[in-house]
């Protein structure tokens, strides 16, 4: 499985979104997220695709930090996000959750299956 070279052509990654939502990194979602503004309506639909992306790479990265990360830290930050004590561009919305989850069994089949992790390290790309 390869991941889309970063770019920033908004309609090439909109395409891979729709062909193959796995070959997009959880930094090029950022990136599209932050092309458009707060409020508007394709922050709704890229999140899932970017919260799943995060997960994935964590997990393929660790399997172990993949199942922390479902146990606690995306029920807690939804959570946290329904209940205001946290701001974000969306709000609460369970499919991000799901999305994280289902992108945290594609991080771990992907360990298992691969040589080397398919995604880049997160904490080396986020710095």
């Amino acid at each position: 499985m390869g991941t889309l070279p970063f770019t920033t052509d908004k309609n090439a990654v909109l395409q891979a979104l729709l062909t193959k939502p796995e070959s997009v990194s959880n930094i090029q979602l950022q990136w599209l997220r932050n092309q458009y503004g707060p409020k508007d309506y394709m922050q709704q639909v890229l999140a899932p695709y970017e919260h799943a992306a995060f997960a994935r790479e964590v997990a393929s990265n660790n399997p172990l930090a993949g199942v922390g990360l479902g146990l606690l830290a995306v029920p807690a930050y939804q959570q946290a996000k329904a209940l205001g004590v946290i701001g974000s561009r969306t709000g609460f919305q369970p499919d991000q959750m799901f999305s994280a989850w289902r992108g945290i069994g594609q991080g771990i089949n992907d360990y298992f299956h691969q040589q080397e992790p398919v995604y880049p390290n997160i904490t080396a790309v986020r710095g």
